[in-house]
């Protein structure tokens, strides 16, 4: 008994030793590593950066080339294309103008079918609840109603101090 509590009792040790050494290497080779990053970040970041200079010449740059504006003749020579012209650009802003009166009535078509299922869904649901309370739980629906309600009144109350 004595011989294999010595035993055990050296193991230990060993081990503890050996734990303790490679613990010692891992930080020290973590110290290292990391003291060589930070030297490499701090030459990097305070490295000197070439000039670069930029050499203006001290001509002047060529304007850019622009078309010519048409003559005068060419703006009178045909003054019935100038009337078509005009009467098509009012012909197709009256056809977007009617697009978009179409496109406002469908939208008001939508917003007010929304509304009325809104309006159903609620009176639905009021009428689910009132339908709840007569069936005999009406203590409880009370009390959650009640809950609810404080939790409302509490919570707007809440946002509203200064």
């Amino acid at each position: 008994m004595d011989y294999a509590g010595s035993q055990i009792h050296e193991i230990e040790g060993e081990i503890g030793e050996c734990v303790i050494y490679v613990m010692e290497r891992m930080g020290r080779w973590g110290m290292r590593v990391t003291g060589n990053k930070l030297r490499s970040l701090y030459r990097f970041r305070h490295r000197k950066m070439p000039d670069f200079k930029v050499k203006i010449p001290n001509k002047q740059l060529p304007s850019p080339k622009r078309k010519a504006l048409p003559s005068a003749k060419k703006l009178l020579k045909a003054p019935g294309q100038t009337a078509k012209a005009s009467m098509k650009v009012s012909q197709k802003a009256a056809m977007k103008l009617k697009r978009a009166a179409q496109a406002a009535i469908k939208f008001a078509k939508v917003a007010f079918k929304a509304t009325v299922e809104a309006v159903k869904t609620a009176i639905a649901i009021l009428k689910e609840t009132i339908a709840i309370i007569i069936a005999g739980g009406w203590i409880a629906v009370l009390i959650i109603l009640i809950v609810c309600v404080a939790a409302v009144v509490g919570a707007f109350i809440e946002s509203y101090t200064p």
